[in-house]
């Protein structure tokens, strides 16, 4: 029904120093976020959050709001109303407002100015009360002080109108005119910033050294002025310079931090003019000024496990309603494989990231595979999920949409139509089988077909960087972008792309591998992974000792491989799935995937094994026993567990390729 968005905001230069009378140069980020108009209840959508407000009648009642988010809606919606004498009651608003942000949250970067000005686009639009540019800044401002409580007026003044600016405490934002549009890197250092505690140590050292800061302020002064006249004249050499030379008396005011100064160092070395944090500072962002470099830089920064975009900085603001029915349909096929892990992956060091607190090593199984087709449909009032042939809502929903919304952001778009889904698994779903890693493999690929288009397929994304996007769908999904067999290491908590999956040996290298599957159970399981690895982790003794010696598993498991070893790949993957699940049976309460089949089966690997056939047990978060066995002994071993009471079939899967971009078309 209607798309509306307002940018983010950059500080190139004068942060701190703003707040004692210094000038600080700024400029509009675009793509900050978007807001869709759809049918509903005047609700507030996040889908990145999973957060929905009260509907507009239990906002305007008497009971207290404790959602700034809610806060900010009722704020927004009564000043725009009262600015033009319209009553806001219950019935106003018969529209939800679904909110998408192109940059990092609370990174500094004006997320929630731009949502303020793209909602107050929104419901003036939905309810045509045709606001001027000061009723917008007026309603906007007071969600703001809702959000920060006493806002500078920076942020969404610049959100509103975009270009470039200088921002004066007590004088406002004055436009700068004839300055060009910048192309700049922005990475994000993993560490969230501290505004607060950074101005308050800045306030310390004017007190503790008033000739310090003062030089510093009057430096910095200076260095914007050079800004302006370097931006105005396109000398990015100057403007790179005087960025750095900022950086630096930031880093003697103690703003910086460590990993503000090694993200700024990489970009310099990948050639970059200019780097500086953007912002509060002890955390957040870097802008890096790289012409013709940009990719060198962001490739820097991946190496080192840090996100990035890039970002269009000073120019126009977008327009009210940005109408996508002119826009193609934009289809993209992927497919997936499902991948069981020999090492086991059990437990998060950053549940938020979705970051493992364990190495894991895995086999990549063809024959268990997931078609997923994503749509791009600007036709479309809200996501679309079919799964196996069936409509699907809820929390599936949900977490299919969050996974187009990161790669939409991780791909620097400043949003996205909404999307129609349908993926296909060829065997049980949520079953213990991993469905969740081909799924998510699949869901991102296929993602990254439809947001990037035909170009997607003439140079396709680092499969390692695919992976970490996979990850946070699904922690098992990142090894399924690779084939054979593939390593995902442990993550560094805060820093998103801090775990990336690797492939140690491709699907042709160790042809006679095999994985027999004694198949108990179609039904989804009672305890999900993520809920058994969580309470796994906060109650069971035995954790920590499976936690501690899960990389000893994965070195010896990687010269086994190596080796092309099976009896000692087979003893380690046995023992660690033993671990795995004394672990999560010792919780309280206990989490118990295994059944009697899974045990019968467990003691029939073992007998073949007496018996001369090199047959290893290894079982997931489910109740089917498997065997690591070689190509010669599979059908033999399948029969010894098709043999077991409660196996109702077996499956012999042969190592398969990583997930893959199968087609992109524009449908117009």
């Amino acid at each position: 029904m209607g798309k509306t968005s307002a940018c983010g905001k950059v500080i190139l230069l004068g942060e701190h120093a703003v707040v004692y009378g210094v000038p600080a140069l700024c400029g509009a980020l675009q793509g900050g976020a978007t807001v869709e108009i759809i049918a509903g209840q005047g609700r507030l959508l996040v889908p990145e959050w999973d957060v929905a407000t009260p509907p507009l009648g239990e906002l305007l009642g008497p009971a207290p709001l404790t959602s700034s988010l809610a806060q900010a809606l009722r704020a927004i919606c009564e000043s725009a109303f009262a600015s033009v004498g319209r009553r806001l009651d219950a019935g106003a608003l018969p529209y939800d407002f679904v909110a998408r942000f192109a940059i990092p949250t609370g990174a500094g970067l004006g997320s929630s100015a731009a949502l303020s000005v793209a909602l107050v686009r929104a419901i003036d639009q939905a309810a045509g009360l045709g606001l001027t540019e000061q009723h917008i800044d007026a309603a906007a401002f007071a969600a703001e002080c809702v959000f920060h409580g006493s806002p500078s007026g920076l942020d969404h003044t610049v959100a509103q109108r975009g270009g470039f600016g200088l921002y004066r405490r007590g004088q406002g934002l004055s436009p700068l005119g004839d300055t060009p549009p910048l192309r700049l890197c922005i990475g994000h250092t993993g560490r969230a910033r501290d505004t607060k505690g950074r101005v308050a140590r800045v306030a310390e050292l004017t007190q503790q050294q008033p000739e310090l800061t003062t030089a510093c302020f009057a430096r910095i002064g200076a260095l914007v002025e050079e800004a302006v006249t370097a931006l105005r004249q396109g000398d990015l050499a100057r403007l790179g310079q005087a960025m750095n030379e900022n950086q630096a008396l930031l880093r003697k005011l103690d703003v910086s931090c460590e990993e503000i100064e090694h993200v700024c160092q990489l970009a310099l070395a990948a050639g970059a003019l200019g780097a500086k944090l953007t912002g509060g500072g002890g955390g957040g962002c870097v802008v890096a000024l790289a012409p013709g470099r940009e990719q060198e830089v962001r490739s820097a920064w991946q190496a080192a496990g840090y996100s990035s975009f890039l970002v269009e900085v000073g120019g126009e603001p977008p327009s009210l309603s940005l109408s996508q029915q002119a826009k193609p349909v934009m289809h993209a096929v992927a497919t997936a494989n499902t991948n069981i892990a020999l090492v086991k992956y059990w437990g998060k060091c950053d549940p938020a990231l979705n970051l493992p607190a364990v190495p894991s090593l895995s086999l990549t199984l063809a024959g268990l595979s997931t078609r997923t087709e994503v749509w791009l449909d600007p036709s479309l009032v809200a996501d679309e999920l079919v799964l196996n042939e069936k409509s699907v809502d809820g929390e599936p929903l949900r977490k299919v949409s969050r996974q187009l919304d990161r790669v939409t952001r991780y791909l620097g778009l400043p949003g996205r139509p909404f999307a129609r889904v349908l993926s296909h698994n060829n065997f049980p779903t949520a079953a213990g089988l991993a469905s969740s890693a081909s799924a998510f493999a699949a869901l991102t690929v296929a993602a990254y077909g439809a947001l990037l288009g035909e170009t997607a397929l003439a140079s396709p994304l680092s499969r390692s960087l695919l992976s970490s996007w996979a990850r946070q769908g699904s922690g098992s999904a990142a090894r399924s972008l690779f084939g054979g067999l593939a390593v995902l290491g442990v993550g560094t908590p805060g820093q998103i792309d801090s775990a990336q999956a690797s492939q140690l040996v491709p699907e042709d290298g160790w042809p006679e591998l095999r994985l027999v599957i004694g198949v108990v159970s179609d039904e989804a399981k009672a305890t999900s992974s993520t809920d058994g690895m969580t309470r796994t982790a906060n109650t069971s003794p035995y954790y920590s000792p499976f936690v501690a010696g899960a990389p000893q598993d994965l070195l010896e498991a990687t010269q086994a491989v190596l080796a092309q070893d099976l009896a000692r790949l087979g003893r380690i993957a046995e023992r660690s799935a033993l671990r795995m699940h004394a672990s999560a049976m010792a919780a309280d309460p206990g989490v118990v995937y295994l059944r009697g089949s899974t045990i019968e089966g467990y003691h029939s690997i073992v007998q073949l094994r007496q018996h001369g056939v090199e047959a290893y047990f290894t079982c997931d978060a489910g109740p089917h026993p498997k065997a690591l066995t070689t190509v010669a002994q599979a059908e033999r071993v399948a029969a010894a567990l098709a043999a077991v009471p409660g196996v109702k079939r077996t499956i012999i899967a042969s190592p398969g390729e990583g997930a893959r971009l199968v087609s992109v078309e524009a449908l117009r």
